[in-house]
């Protein structure tokens, strides 16, 4: 199972909350909002738990590792053979 994240609604892990579904958010600076998204995750753990290995299972697949230096050096390639010297 993955872990499932709380994070305000003013960051950019927000989205990526969104995206897959993975924690809950609240309204920055709102401690009731806060008690809510902490109640949400409370009594839903297992759904966000399950979404949440499943963000850290694409994160790992995409960015992780290696997969960004492979990346990188293919894009170099790319600019280096579109290049006319």
């Amino acid at each position: 199972m993955g872990k499932p994240v709380i994070v305000p609604n003013n960051t950019s892990m927000s989205d990526l909350v969104k995206k897959f579904k993975a924690g809950a958010i609240f309204e920055s600076g709102d401690a009731d909002s806060l008690r809510m998204a902490m109640d949400e995750i409370f009594l839903n753990h297992k759904k966000y738990a399950e979404n949440a290995l499943g963000a850290r299972e694409f994160i790992k697949a995409n960015y992780g590792g290696t997969k960004a230096v492979e990346v990188i050096e293919e894009a170099m390639k790319r600019l280096y053979t579109n290049c006319h010297f």
